[in-house]
Parts: C-alpha cells; structure tokens; sequence
C-alpha cells in the first residue's frame, strides 16, 4: 500500500512522516519550490520515500501520484495571523485544500485523513471545553482575522465532501509544541520565553499538545477512525499563567504580573508595525491570546486509542530544540 503526504516538511507533517515512514511500501511527499528541507534530510537512503516536487496550487503536477496511492494525508498550511499575510493564507490554505480535494474526488482513495483547524471548528471556554460536536461560534474572530476565515471556508468544503460520501477522517490539532518548528507555526511562546521577553501573562488560555502525539493521533485516524468523523487531538488545558511557569522551569524567564487585555492587543499591534512580518507577536495573535481555548478529546482516546505525553516532555524538548537551533532563528526573529 502506498501513501501520498502534502505538508511533509512542516512541523506537523515531518513528524507524522517520521510515524509512517515505515508503514507504507512507497510513500510519496510533495514538495513544493522554496520550501525549507530541514526535517526531511533524513530521508535520504530511504528506499520507499520519494520527494515529488510540485504544488497544490498547480493540481498537474501532482495528480499522477495521487492516483497511486491508497491513503492521503493532508497536512499542508500556512499558518499566518500577521495582517501583511492576508493573501497568502488563502492561496495556501483555500486555493491548495480545494484544489487537492477536487484531484481526489477524481483519483478515489480508500481513505483520507485532512488535518483540520480548531478555527474552523469552534472554541471551547474556561470552564467548559470544547469537544467535536461545538457549535461554530467564531464569526467575529473569522471577520478580523483572514486565517481563521481561510481555514474556516477550505475546511467546510472538506465537511461537504466528507457529508457527501468522500472517505475523509479530520483530526483536529490543539495548539502543538515539540522540536523541528522551522516555519515558527505554533512555536513563538516558547522562543519569547527563551529571549526572556514572557515577564507578564494575560487572563486566557490554550490547549497545549506535543507535535509527537498529534502525528500519532493523525496516524490513528487512518487506521483507526471513521470516515467523515472529527477527531480532536489535545493536549493540556492551561492559562496562560500556567504555561508560562511551565515555560520558566527551562528557560528562567519568569512572569511576573496580568496586564490587561487591551494592553495586549495594543503591543500586538505596536509590535507588528515596528517589526513587520519577524514579530513574535502582531495584533490579531494578541486577540487570540486573550480568549480561552480549551478542549476535550476523549473521543480519540475512547475511539482511537490516542494517548498523550508528560507536558514537561513537551516543554524540555520545545526549549532544548530551540537552543540547539539559536543561530538559525537568531536571523529569522
């Protein structure tokens, strides 16, 4: 049986490669120009991996291979909050996902497993977390930030489909931690602490998950899950208090006081106009920033079998990777 992976040299996608790559007898990666090649060097020598350069935006370099493989994973995005980002997190998230499910609705796989947005799903609250079956209650979210209105509208296209008899499995990552972070989609907390800069917290929170256990879960819901089900692959609730006394056990950059909200957001935006696309944070990861974000996924462990690590697992090796790292992202941030 063969495999076909978009989004390979991402930081979720390497990972979930590194799961399978010794579960398929030929899987195929597709690679598109400019991407940065880091997490898939080990590939090389590997006898049943096969880099198919090509892009999603341009379905008649790809489609061919598609059509020999039983099973696909999508992981492929572009995870971008900054507002100088609008266009291309359509083109990436949007235009890619149509284009790749119009190519499959052709070639007829016997399964598929799309990685989905939590933004694209809804959200969860303090005090009562979100599971798979949350009503979509981000609207205003969707109408501020272009991200979660991109993701919102490729991954209901994926639904349609997946309600129309498509084979399709969506696994629902929380928000990921681990090593091998080369695009920055999810790791900048953990690289503001390692600066020093996390002295103060915000009243919110978020579901942390390590990178490891979402390609396990992403895995499982191919062998595992059931067409056209939604699978939340989380972690741990915390504040975001609590995250960074997490944090401050590896790094020393210890938080010392709340500001308010509005505070935030004003440094968000501050940030993003003085340093552009390289802040740690911009305007509308502040919005974010000050909401909760909590979610429940017992399904996947009762269905799946899914477990998750130890979160001081997750942050040692975040933080370790980050510094054996330092002069790459030194020139990036």
């Amino acid at each position: 049986m063969n495999a076909f992976i978009t989004g390979a040299t991402g930081f979720i996608g390497s990972h979930l490669l590194r799961r399978i790559s010794e579960e398929y007898e030929k899987i195929y990666l597709l690679v598109r120009k400019g991407s940065l090649t880091e997490n898939i060097k080990w590939i090389e020598g590997k006898d049943n991996i096969f880099i198919v350069k090509g892009d999603l935006l341009e379905p008649s370099t790809f489609i061919d291979y598609l059509s020999r493989c039983e099973h696909i994973y999508h992981t492929a995005g572009f995870v971008g909050t900054n507002r100088a980002h609008k266009d291309l997190v359509f083109k990436l998230n949007y235009e890619a996902s149509v284009n790749l499910l119009k190519a499959l609705e052709k070639v007829k796989p016997l399964k598929i497993v799309y990685l989905a947005s939590i933004y694209a799903l809804g959200k969860g609250e303090k005090d009562k977390p979100a599971d798979e079956t949350v009503e979509y209650n981000l609207e205003d979210f969707a109408r501020k930030i272009p991200y979660m209105k991109a993701k919102r509208i490729a991954d209901g296209f994926a639904f349609e489909l997946a309600e129309k008899g498509m084979p399709i499995v969506f696994g629902f990552p929380c928000y990921c931690l681990g090593s091998g972070d080369i695009y920055l989609s999810s790791s900048r907390i953990v690289l503001a602490s390692i600066k020093g800069l996390l002295r103060f917290y915000v009243d919110g929170g978020i579901n942390v998950v390590d990178v490891r256990d979402v390609a396990e879960g992403l895995f499982l819901c191919m062998k595992k899950g059931r067409a056209g089900e939604k699978y939340l692959l989380g972690g741990y609730n915390l504040t975001f208090k609590e995250l960074f006394y997490e944090l401050y056990r590896f790094t020393n950059c210890r938080p010392y006081f709340k500001i308010p909200k509005e505070a935030v957001k004003f440094a968000g935006y501050l940030a993003e106009l003085i340093f552009g696309k390289k802040s740690i944070i911009d305007y509308n990861s502040a919005l974010i920033m000050c909401e909760y974000w909590f979610y429940n996924s017992d399904k996947a462990k009762r269905e799946l079998g899914w477990q998750v690590r130890p979160l001081e697992e997750t942050l040692r090796d975040s933080v370790q990777w980050f510094r054996i790292n330092k002069t790459y992202y030194g020139r990036r941030i």
